[in-house]
């Protein structure tokens, strides 16, 4: 089975947004799962969990997650998010498969 991280933005302007930002990104990881997918979503994981620690533990743990996923897939406004923009630096560096189209992502996983 495929293992695929869900890069987009979390942080927003305000509660909303952030919530907003949580539900796309929890959407994608149910159309993961509609074709068989494993996936990694930091936005679920470890959601309303930003005050336990400084940004640059979470870019830290995601970061270390996402190098042992087998693709990335993007969510949202992600070029407008520090923490997604590093993920797909950081899949572009380690050759890890990238996607902006779920169509894309599942046929290349064989789905």
């Amino acid at each position: 089975m495929k293992l695929i991280f869900i890069a987009g933005p979390y942080t927003g302007s305000s509660r909303g947004e952030v919530e907003d930002n949580i539900s796309l990104a929890r959407d994608m990881a149910e159309r993961l799962v509609e074709h068989k997918l494993a996936f990694i979503c930091p936005h679920t994981n470890s959601s309303h969990m930003h005050d336990l620690a400084d940004a640059g533990y979470w870019y830290d743990f995601y970061i270390t997650i996402l190098l042992k996923c087998d693709a990335l897939i993007t969510v949202g406004e992600w070029q407008k998010s520090v923490g997604a923009t590093a993920e797909v630096a950081t899949a572009e560096r380690h050759q890890i498969p990238i996607f902006h189209d779920l169509a894309k992502l599942v046929r290349w996983a064989g789905r």
